[in-house]
């Protein structure tokens, strides 16, 4: 029997802000030993700005939170440069970040010609009352809905994870887990809390 070569798996974790993108990301990310690249983590870090212009706009939020529109572009430039890297090394990418828009999604999936990979954006879904409770800027979620584009699934399979109770959250971790690897989620990992 001949052991095919596996190719590396490109994921986006989609879905509104407080959904609990971050947290499957960072499972899946420790337990594929996979590198997880956050857009929030990455303009924090680098800018010491928590949001895109626009949001922060849209939440009457000071400028000082925000990043301006070419730091949003460095940050971006960073996201598709380690991208990159980490797909032409066969580790695959976790990319976490809302992904509302069909164009943004395409754009993080392209890859150079020569470079292979499952792609995958799994949308993480919660029901609008648990989003408006959990956030901090419960309006932010009327924002979302305006922009959210459903999924045009062109060249990425999408995969949809609830996660609205700590059950959801196992189930969606096992749910994510198989459709990377076509295994059942070993009893063995410690699979803990809600989202």
């Amino acid at each position: 029997m001949t052991n095919l070569k596996q190719k590396p798996k490109l994921v986006v974790m989609a879905g509104f802000p407080g959904s609990g993108k971050t947290r499957i990301a960072r499972y899946l990310s420790r337990k594929l030993s996979t590198p997880r690249l956050s857009a929030d983590e990455l303009r924090e870090m680098l800018f010491d700005k928590r949001y895109p212009p626009e949001i922060a706009r849209d939440l009457n939020l000071s400028a000082r939170y925000a990043t301006t529109r070419e730091e949003e572009d460095w940050m971006w430039g960073t996201v598709s440069g380690l991208k990159m890297l980490y797909v032409r090394r066969e580790l695959g990418a976790i990319i976490d970040f809302s992904a509302p828009y069909n164009k943004g999604r395409q754009w993080v999936f392209n890859t150079e010609t020569e470079l292979e990979a499952d792609k995958y954006l799994f949308v993480v879904q919660v029901d609008e009352k648990v989003l408006r409770e959990e956030r901090e800027h419960p309006n932010a979620v009327d924002r979302w809905k305006q922009v959210w584009e459903e999924p045009d699934n062109k060249g990425y399979q999408t995969v949809n994870l609830t996660n609205n109770t700590k059950w959801d959250y196992r189930r969606a971790l096992r749910t994510a887990f198989k459709t990377l690897t076509g295994e059942s989620n070993p009893r063995k990992w410690r699979i803990s809390g809600a989202a």
